[in-house]
């Protein structure tokens, strides 16, 4: 055992101390892995290495405007959803598509922001997990042409700083949905005009949670007993859909040129099914045809503003 030295002229208690154990080491910090959990923003590269999920950001043009779509994995659980950008936004970008993880902050688990700068100002995409899927919107902000948006934490939430010394903060709530308010359950609307005289027509339309279109059926029946029906499902395979601040667009098979395409817009309580990118054989019989365009209005029965093609101005 090795020898103890202690100076004889220290008191007694100080002694015992200078020759005491050696202190045990100090404990390791907590992991950063929980740093994101209790309130913080991390780049997305930097949120990644934690290892406590992944997001994966598409881009690309369509017919209806420029789409940045967002696949998230958190938890062991997997929500994908998109939102559309006018068609020209693409083109005002100031980074390069490889740059967007580096402008993707993720706060406390909750926020997933990717900075789209431009010259002056730029859109912020923002997506929250909202139950089983994302709820998605779009933020423009301002800005000189020497400062872009910069996410940090405060008073338990996201707030965004574009250098002219007026943070502001982003809604700790997700967003109820972007082309109706979200009444927390899903809620289905229907209408018909059974004597229309080119073909009944029939459309349901269903919202989800947060008040986005989740399912589409509509039917439009001739009285020689052909018809044309078109169906589609949020989350289905065959489909995928995309949203904006007043549309919802609704895709069938790869991002194709002539993919047939079909369009929900929403003004007020009235929302409007556009079917003039569908590929008509895919959706109807020999000698049948469907409404360009029919309005549905909350609470009404029957299907307003029915347009057929030969009526259409464009």
């Amino acid at each position: 055992m090795p020898t103890l030295r202690c100076t004889p002229l220290l008191p007694y208690l100080a002694l015992l101390a200078a020759c005491g154990p050696a202190p045990e080491p100090a404990a390791p910090a907590a992991p950063a892995a929980n740093a994101s959990a209790v309130g913080t923003c991390l780049p997305l590269p930097d949120w990644t290495r934690l290892g406590q999920g992944t997001l994966q950001i598409t881009d690309g043009a369509t017919d209806e405007g420029y789409q940045v779509g967002f696949t998230l994995t958190l938890n062991g659980e997997s929500a994908r959803d998109a939102v559309l950008l006018p068609a020209d936004a693409a083109a005002g970008i100031t980074i390069d598509r490889g740059e967007f993880d580096a402008h993707t902050t993720v706060c406390a688990n909750h926020w997933f922001i990717l900075n789209l700068p431009a010259e002056r100002g730029g859109t912020l995409v923002i997506a929250q997990p909202l139950g089983a899927g994302l709820a998605m919107q779009i933020r423009d902000y301002a800005s000189d042409d020497e400062h872009t948006a910069v996410i940090t934490w405060a008073d338990g939430a996201p707030r965004v700083e574009t250098g002219d010394g007026q943070p502001w903060p982003l809604p700790k709530a997700a967003p109820t949905g972007t082309l109706a308010q979200g009444t927390g359950a899903p809620v289905a609307l229907h209408c018909e005009s059974p004597q229309e005289p080119r073909g009944a027509q029939f459309l349901t339309l269903a919202l989800d949670s947060a008040g986005r279109p989740a399912r589409v059926d509509y039917l439009s029946a001739q009285r020689g007993g052909t018809s044309c029906s078109v169906a589609a499902t949020r989350g289905a395979e065959a489909t995928a859909w995309s949203d904006g601040a007043k549309q919802a667009g609704i895709r069938w098979g790869e991002d194709e040129p002539d993919a047939s395409r079909l369009r929900v817009t929403r003004e007020g309580e009235r929302y409007t099914v556009d079917t003039r990118w569908l590929r008509w054989p895919d959706f109807c019989g020999q000698s049948s045809e469907m409404a360009l365009t029919l309005t549905l209005q909350a609470g009404d029965a029957s299907c307003q503003a029915v347009q057929w093609p030969d009526e259409a101005s464009n």
